[in-house]
């Protein structure tokens, strides 16, 4: 294998579906706490009007990082697509980063483990490395035989 790249997707979708749901809680906490009179209910339990009103502004204030969160992940789907390349003697992959796209260039003398887990209904590539550890998940990859590849090359060469 010489150099071979794989695109991943992008989840145009997630980030304002974030925003706009947390940012509907949002709203909705904040007027129950502005108008005093919030009165919460879980399960059958019935919260006295102070303790509802300090629900909600907590409930609010947790909104209003997801909100936040949405908008940091809106800013990073926009910021170009991300790239795994693959070679004879590294990986690259994304990482998250403020500043744009960032890669972490892997020597694949360097991996020390590889691991394939589930979590939920996702299925991912953990690479241990001599800096820490990468991964990749099965449903970034634009085609699932893609990932099928990685896995396997990388599987090859660390663990023969």
């Amino acid at each position: 294998m010489s150099s071979k790249a794989y695109e991943l997707k992008r989840a145009l979708w997630v980030a304002p579906l974030c925003i706009a749901f947390f940012g509907s809680a949002a709203y909705f906490f904040f007027h129950k706490a502005i108008l005093g009179n919030a009165s919460l209910s879980w399960h059958g339990i019935r919260f006295s009007s102070e303790v509802s009103l300090y629900l909600c502004w907590i409930l609010f204030i947790l909104s209003l990082v997801f909100v936040a969160l949405g908008v940091f992940l809106l800013f990073t789907t926009f910021q170009g697509a991300r790239v795994v390349t693959l070679t004879n003697e590294t990986i690259t992959v994304p990482k998250f980063s403020l500043r744009g796209v960032e890669y972490t260039e892997i020597p694949i003398k360097n991996i020390h483990k590889v691991e394939l887990f589930k979590a939920g209904n996702g299925i991912f590539l953990n690479i241990h490395h001599a800096e820490g550890k990468a991964t990749l998940a099965k449903q970034a990859f634009q085609i699932n035989k893609e990932f099928d590849e990685v896995g396997t090359y990388l599987y090859s060469r660390v663990n023969p």
